[in-house]
């Protein structure tokens, strides 16, 4: 199909992303600057177009992320459950990069993770994920 501009056509599927912002207009502006955003689309290259989806935005289904104690962010950016091992030097693995990007109990559930056992997580409580919502 020409409109697939040489990807898979897979139809709209919804998906969610995260966006730190300090209240939700913040973070819906905040999305809207992103190349991805379907306003913006129509700009880029057919080589960005490769490489980026569009994306429109639903506001009646932005939600505010639960507070939680545990979650922490690596040195990618990725949020982590507990603090990075490598923000630990007593931590035995602070050193192995292969596995110091992760929290003392891990990932956190907004990176798609299992709800850590035997802490208080919020996601855990609602029983649902973030894919869920």
């Amino acid at each position: 199909m020409e409109c697939s501009e040489g990807r898979p056509v897979i139809g709209m599927r919804e998906t969610y992303t995260l966006v730190e912002g300090n209240s939700k207009t913040d973070a819906l502006t905040l999305l809207t600057t992103y190349p991805g955003f379907h306003l913006n689309y129509h700009k880029l290259t057919q080589e960005q177009k490769k490489r980026i989806s569009p994306f429109r935005l639903r506001p009646g289904k932005i939600e505010m992320v639960l507070f939680c104690n545990y979650r922490f962010k690596n040195k990618h950016g990725d949020y982590t459950c507990g603090r990075p091992l490598h923000d630990l030097p007593d931590e035995l693995d602070s050193d192995n990069e292969s596995v110091n990007i992760n929290g003392l109990y891990g990932m956190c559930v907004l990176e798609n993770y299992d709800a850590p056992d035997g802490l208080d997580c919020p996601y855990k409580h609602r029983g649902i994920h973030p894919e869920d919502r």
